[in-house]
Formats: structure tokens, C-alpha cells, sequence
């Protein structure tokens, strides 16, 4: 397939007017034109990575069955999601073991729909004082056993460990976890900034949810947050203007720069549901205005889809289009390992593409060089 007359972000992530081919879904810039997409006035992306999305449509995917998994991968591609490393909760241990053996059963079997490229464990060696939305009476500190276990249940599909590093034995378990092949994210921690540079040289390389379940910048006491951005390592970002004021978005993109901006959905069950009470994980939870919260008003996730942050990111929070849609793809994917196929327009790349108008609505997404219907 041919897509013509539009505009493409090229492999520099700078927009052009050029033709794109598609042959055994692989993208190249020559090739076959037998079947042609007139794509006049649209610009095509590539397709979206999110690195950290709990569920949507009304299903979680810890807990989720087979066919619930299917369904989240059904729902997300037309959302322009075209991969994601699917994130567990940190709750009962049953149910994160049989999570990450559903899961990991479905990467090794393949999706319709977006694709699964890993697991993201959001825990358990992360800290009671900094729960979140989480049941702290489920986090453990580090045990390399529990962590075998967690690998073998996977299928070895984990990719990705948020651990707190004030722990002593998380802190002294970052080797083994990276040893194992895991990406180590700093997060859902009160630790200073020290304990976290020391995390750093000890091989962590990325940050979850920066400044959400963390501590904060002081200007005597940087914190978690002060040290991550003081820093060489990516940081997730959630821009759905909710979690962090569009301001900070901003000027966290000025400071680190579009290499180390990794923006996230960190989507719970209920993203892309209306207004209403619902229950996750046994907690009530409340929507409103795009907003979800516990009962106490604490934030629970977002509801807001990944392309739906990546528009706001532009619309409202002054990034660039390019570096916003770099951050949603680029950035993910070279996170996760898989920079060599996903995540840019470019020869031989996977054929994941979203294609949208200048109002920023998705008119076609293109998933292994098929289009979503």
C-alpha cells in the first residue's frame, strides 16, 4: 500500500511532504503502489507506546482474564495506541501471579489490536509511605527469590520494576533486578536525593510518574524529584494536566528535554468510561470532568488515553508537535527495547501508524500495515 498527499514525521521526527509504502507490514519510502490511500491534508505519526497503562474500557489488567486482555488491545489500537508494556497493580499476590502468567501468555500468543511488548510491575518493592492509590499492606521489600518467581510466572516477559530505593534491600537489589534484564524505575518513594543519585550509579534508569508519589523538590532538600531531573534518566510524565498543572509539563520539557521526557497514560480500568462511581481493586472509585479519585479525594490513575495527552500536551501545555508525539513514541520504545522497530517512521520499521487531521482527530490507524476498522 501507497499512502500519498500527506505529511509524514520523518525518521528526524520533522515534518514532510512525502510518499509512504507498506509491504509486508514494514514501512519503507519506495515500493508496491498497487493499492494506493489518498491521505491529502492529513499528517501521519507513528503509532503510540505506552510504557505505563493499567487497563481501560471498563476492564483492569490485573486480574484481567485472556479474552479481557484481548478486549483492552481492541479498544486501545482505535485510540492510536498501537503498543504498550501492560503495567500490574501491586495488590494480592495470587492475583499478580496469575496476572503476570495471563499476560504473559498473551505477548507469547500475540494480540488484536495494540500489541503487548512487556510487563510493567508498579511493585511490590515500593514504599507504604508513598502508596498512592495502592494498598500499602501488599508492597514487600526486596527478595531476589520473590523476584524469580515473578520472572518465571511472566514467562520472562517483565520489563520494566518500579522500586523505592529508601528500602535498604530494594536499594541493594537494583543490580540483581537489572542483571535479570529488567529496566529499574525510581518511584512511589519518600527517599532523598541522595539515596536516589545512589540508585542511579547503582543502575537505575528510569522514573515513574515523576513528582506523583514521590517526594518533592525543596530547594534545600531536592528530593526524588530534584535528583531525577538532576540527572541523566527518563522520566514519565502524566499529561493529562490533572496529575501535574500544564505549567510544570512545560517547564519539566524545557529542563530535561524531549530524550528523557517519557509520556504515559497511566490509564486505570475505567479510562474511556463516563462520568460515575465505579470499583477497582476493591476500592470505590469517582469520575468526574476526567478526573478519577478515591473516595478521599486521592488521584487514582488517569482516564485520559495516551493520544489524548499527547493533544493536550500541544494544545494547551505549549510542547512542540513534533517532540510531543517523540515523547509518546520514540522515547517509550527506546525505554523498552524495541527502538528498533516501533516508535518512528523510518525503512523497515513495524508498519504501526496513526493518521490524523490538523483538529487532531485520528482518522485512520494502521496496526502491522492493516487498517483498524
Amino acid at each position: 500500500m501507497r499512502l500519498t498527499g500527506g505529511r509524514i514525521l520523518n525518521p528526524e521526527f520533522v515534518l514532510e511532504e512525502r510518499d509512504l509504502y507498506i509491504q509486508n507490514g514494514r514501512l519503507g519510502f519506495s515500493g508496491d503502489d498497487d493499492d494506493t490511500l489518498d491521505i491529502s491534508g492529513l499528517t501521519v505519526i507513528p503509532g503510540l507506546v505506552d510504557l505505563h497503562i493499567h487497563g481501560f474500557g471498563g476492564i483492569d489488567l490485573t486480574g484481567a482474564t485472556a479474552d479481557g486482555v484481548e478486549r483492552v488491545c481492541r479498544m486501545l489500537v482505535k485510540c492510536g495506541v498501537t503498543s504498550f508494556a501492560a503495567t500490574t497493580l501491586t495488590t494480592d499476590a495470587e492475583v499478580m501471579l496469575a496476572s503476570l502468567e495471563t499476560l504473559g501468555t498473551a505477548i507469547e500468543k500475540g494480540t488484536n489490536g495494540a500489541e503487548i511488548v512487556g510487563i510493567n510491575m508498579e511493585g511490590p518493592f515500593i514504599s507504604p509511605e508513598r502508596h498512592g492509590a495502592m494498598e500499602k499492606k501488599h508492597f514487600l521489600p526486596f527478595v531476589e527469590k520473590v523476584l524469580d518467581v515473578f520472572i518465571a510466572r511472566s514467562g520472562n516477559n517483565i520489563k520494566i520494576m518500579t522500586v523505592a530505593p529508601e528500602i535498604e534491600a530494594n536499594l541493594n537489589g537494583i543490580p540483581t533486578i537489572r542483571y535479570r534484564g529488567i529496566v529499574v524505575s525510581i518511584g512511589h518513594t519518600g527517599a532523598s536525593a541522595d539515596i536516589v543519585t545512589a540508585a542511579i550509579e547503582r543502575g537505575a534508569t528510569h522514573a515513574t510518574h515523576l513528582f506523583n508519589a514521590m517526594s518533592t523538590l525543596g530547594h534545600r532538600e531536592p528530593g526524588a524529584v530534584g535528583a531525577i531531573l538532576d540527572s541523566d534518566v527518563t522520566a514519565e510524565l502524566i499529561c493529562d494536566g490533572k496529575h501535574i498543572d500544564g505549567r510544570v509539563i512545560r517547564l519539566v520539557y524545557k529542563l530535561i528535554g524531549r530524550e528523557r521526557f517519557c509520556m504515559i497514560s497511566d490509564d486505570v480500568s475505567t479510562a474511556g468510561m463516563p462520568d460515575g462511581e465505579y470499583v477497582i481493586q476493591g476500592q470505590r472509585v469517582d469520575i468526574k470532568d476526567g478526573t478519577c479519585t478515591l473516595t478521599d479525594g486521592t488521584l487514582y490513575g488517569n482516564v485520559n488515553s495516551l493520544f489524548e495527552c499527547v493533544r493536550r500536551s500541544v494544545k494547551d501545555f505549549g510542547i512542540p508537535f513534533e517532540d510531543a508525539v517523540y515523547c509518546a513514541s520514540a522515547v517509550p520504545s527506546r525505554v523498552l527495547g524495541i527502538a528498533d522497530k516501533k516508535g518512528r517512521i523510518d525503512d523497515g520499521m513495524d508498519a504501526d501508524l496513526v493518521i490524523i487531521n490538523d483538529d487532531f482527530e485520528i482518522k485512520y490507524v494502521i496496526k502491522n500495515g492493516n487498517i483498524i476498522e
